[in-house]
C-alpha cells in the first residue's frame, strides 16, 4: 500500500540476517546465544544506511568479552574517512544533484524537449558514486571510531574494463553477498556454461529487485545480467583472447576503449535506476 513506511536500512539488516542464518546452517559460524550481542550486530547504526554489508564473522565475534574493542581502531584514519565521505556527499554529490534534478524530474515536460540528455546521465553516474561511496566512507570511519575495521566497498569502479570487473569494484560487499548466497547456490560455474548463465541472470534480476520492487529496477538488474553474460561469452572467443594478449601502446589503447565502452554500458543501466517510471 502507498502509506506503508519501511524502516531505514531494512535491506541491509535483512541481508545481514540472511547471511547469519545461512552461515550458521552451513556450519561456518556458531549460533550466537546472547540476544544483546546479536541485536547489536543487527542494528549497529553506522553501516545500516548504505553499507558495507557485514557478515557475522566480520562483526559478531568482535562483541565477545575477550574481543570487544576498547579504543578506536585508527582515530586519524577514521577522521579522514568521515571527512572524505562528507566532502563527497555534501560538496560533490549534492551539488551535482542540484544541477541535474530539475531535468531528470521533468524529462517528459515540453520544456526539456530537445535537451541533450547525455551530460545529465554522465553527471548522475558521478552523483550516485559520490553519494554512495561517501556514505560508505562515513560508515567505515564511524566503525573505526568504535574500534571496528570493516571491508572496503568501492575501488574506482568507473575504471573497470568490463561489467564483470565493475561488480568487483562497485558495492563490493553486495557483490560478494550475491555471489556467495545466490550465484553459487544456484549452480555457479560448476555445472556447465548454461547453468552459469542462468545463475548470472537470476542473481542480477534478484539484485535489481533488492533495490526496489519496480519494473525499472528489474530492467536495471536484467541489463547487468545481460552484459555479464555477453562478457562471459565474448571472453571465450579467439578475438577476445588475442586482445587480452596485447602489449605496449596497443594494449593501453584497448584498455582505454574497454573502460569507455563499460562506462557507457553502466550509464545506460543508470537511466533505469534513476528514472523509475517506465513512461
Amino acid at each position: 500500500q502507498e502509506n506503508w513506511v519501511a524502516p531505514m536500512g531494512i535491506s541491509f539488516y535483512a541481508f545481514m540476517g540472511i547471511s547469519y542464518m545461512v552461515d550458521v546452517y552451513r556450519g561456518h559460524i556458531p549460533a550466537e546465544r546472547n540476544f544483546w550481542r546479536y541485536a547489536l550486530f543487527s542494528t549497529f547504526f553506522p553501516h545500516l544506511v548504505a553499507g558495507p554489508i557485514l557478515r557475522a564473522r566480520e562483526f559478531l565475534w568482535h562483541l565477545g568479552p575477550e574481543a570487544l574493542p576498547k579504543q578506536p581502531a585508527g582515530a586519524l584514519e577514521a577522521t579522514f574517512l568521515i571527512g572524505r565521505g562528507l566532502f563527497k556527499k555534501l560538496v560533490l554529490a549534492d551539488a551535482i544533484a542540484t544541477a541535474i534534478d530539475p531535468f531528470l524530474a521533468n524529462v517528459q515536460d515540453p520544456a526539456t524537449a530537445g535537451v541533450w540528455s547525455a551530460p545529465y546521465v554522465y553527471l548522475y553516474a558521478l552523483q550516485i558514486y559520490f553519494d554512495f561511496s561517501g556514505y560508505t566512507d562515513m560508515g567505515r570511519g564511524w566503525g573505526l571510531w568504535f574500534g571496528f575495521r570493516w571491508p572496503e566497498n568501492f575501488d574506482w569502479p568507473y575504471l573497470a574494463t568490463s561489467v564483470q570487473e565493475f561488480w568487483r569494484r562497485w558495492h563490493m560487499t553486495l557483490s560478494r553477498f550475491l555471489r556467495d548466497y545466490l550465484y553459487i547456490p544456484l549452480g555457479g560455474s560448476r555445472n556447465g556454461l548454461g547453468r552459469a548463465l542462468f545463475a548470472t541472470m537470476t542473481t542480477m534480476l534478484l539484485g535489481g529487485l533488492w533495490h526496489g520492487a519496480s519494473w525499472s529496477f528489474l530492467i536495471w538488474g536484467g541489463l547487468h545480467g545481460l552484459f555479464l553474460i555477453v562478457h562471459r561469452l565474448w571472453s571465450q572467443t579467439t578475438p577476445a583472447k588475442h586482445l587480452a594478449s596485447l602489449t605496449g601502446l596497443v594494449r593501453q589503447l584497448w584498455v582505454a576503449a574497454s573502460i569507455l565502452i563499460t562506462f557507457h554500458a553502466i550509464c545506460l543501466t543508470w537511466c533505469f535506476f534513476r528514472l523509475t517510471k517506465l513512461s
